[in-house]
């Protein structure tokens, strides 16, 4: 297929996934999980893969689709993860490490990062100090 008729094709299916998201924002770990499997792959075909590396600090805001990117382009041997300390009213920093943990758990063998090599780290406060202490 011509390069312009797939970035059509992806431009479309990435706009039915934010609204099929936002029509599902109570539970969105479906639709995320089936972004993951699906369209996530065909994102990172189109783009030149960054080397490798050993260890990806990610700062942690609400949308997961930049992190599962960064992560699945560099490949780190180890995902430091920093996080808040609350997302929304119900949701700690600690379980939105596990839902995006979740998330990570959907890619493809060769593009997972090991369970142990993930290290999420909640802060109380964003400030400078605290994210980057």
């Amino acid at each position: 297929m011509p390069f312009d008729a797939r970035l059509n094709l992806l431009k479309r299916d990435t706009e039915n996934y934010w609204k099929k998201l936002r029509s599902n924002h109570n539970d969105p770990l479906p639709t995320q999980q089936e972004y993951v499997e699906k369209l996530l792959p065909r994102e990172m075909e189109e783009i030149e893969a960054p080397q490798a590396c050993k260890t990806l600090v990610l700062l942690v805001g609400h949308s997961v689709e930049p992190l599962l990117q960064a992560v699945w382009a560099y490949q780190p041997q180890t995902l430091v993860l920093i996080l808040n300390h609350q997302y929304g009213e119900t949701c700690s920093g600690w379980d939105f490490a596990g839902y995006i943990c979740t998330l990570f758990s959907k890619f493809p063998p060769e593009r997972q990062v090991s369970n142990e090599r993930i290290l999420p780290s909640v802060i109380d406060e964003a400030t400078p100090v605290q994210v980057f202490s």
